[in-house]
């Protein structure tokens, strides 16, 4: 959630103002059929962000921190990991060590790693592909329609020229900060392609595809980084 919820007697104050719904509780009406907005509870929409402390989980990438899956020899492109639209992922990264202990060294997409046969291998499977960038004129992000609306036009700034204030400005929108950025692919693990005409690393319109670890590819017409279109990267 973006900025801080207003207070109930805000909410209440704003009881007319459909923009405001989405602080009321929503009720079944079983003769309608229909939800029905209850103008006199206040619902989750403020309960939750008010009654959690989010800062003990702050924004991050997306973890992966153990990845093992496997592409057999009648999968036809195949993707092992996709990050769109902005999001970023890492593999092989474990912050919190909660659920998950540990973290994967090695990853590939064949069934015996790299001593999968050509007649075992799967065909044109991509293990990392990172397409896009992060848009909010799509994600259309924000808490509430000021914020939104102010989120839009730091988006607009940006496009036409404008700094992107720093991932660490804790004054800044989402959009002052993300607009722009392309989706990223953090590979930690040492990678075995074993596909046919298979690729490792894909970045696709402003995709960006992190590789920290060796890369090996063990079968025909395999390619192990490829960029299309303008900026992309494959580090």
């Amino acid at each position: 959630m973006e900025g801080v919820p207003p207070t109930v007697a805000e909410i209440n104050a704003h009881s007319t103002d459909p923009a405001w719904d989405r602080w009321f509780l929503y009720k079944w009406n079983n003769t309608t059929q229909r939800l029905e907005v209850d103008k006199n509870n206040i619902g989750p929409g403020y309960g939750f962000p008010m009654g959690n402390d989010f800062s003990k989980d702050p924004i991050h990438n997306l973890e992966v921190a153990k990845l093992d899956i496997r592409f057999g020899k009648y999968s036809k492109n195949g993707i092992m990991v996709l990050a769109k639209q902005g999001t970023v992922i890492d593999v092989g990264k474990n912050t919190s060590n909660y659920h998950i202990t540990g973290v994967s060294s090695d990853i590939t997409d064949g069934i015996n790693g790299a001593n999968t046969l050509e007649a075992d291998a799967s065909t044109g499977t991509i293990v990392a592909y990172a397409e896009g960038t992060w848009d909010q004129l799509k994600h259309r992000y924000g808490s509430e329609d000021a914020r939104i609306a102010q989120n839009d036009a730091d988006a607009v700034a940006i496009n036409n020229g404008a700094a992107r204030k720093a991932l660490t400005d804790t004054k800044a929108t989402t959009a002052a900060k993300l607009q722009g950025l392309g989706s990223e692919i953090n590979i930690n693990p040492n990678v075995v392609l074993a596909s046919k005409e298979g690729i490792a690393y894909m970045g696709d319109n402003q995709g960006i595809v992190n590789a920290m670890g060796t890369t090996e590819a063990v079968n025909y017409g395999s390619i192990i980084a490829y960029a299309k279109k303008i900026r992309d990267k494959l580090l």
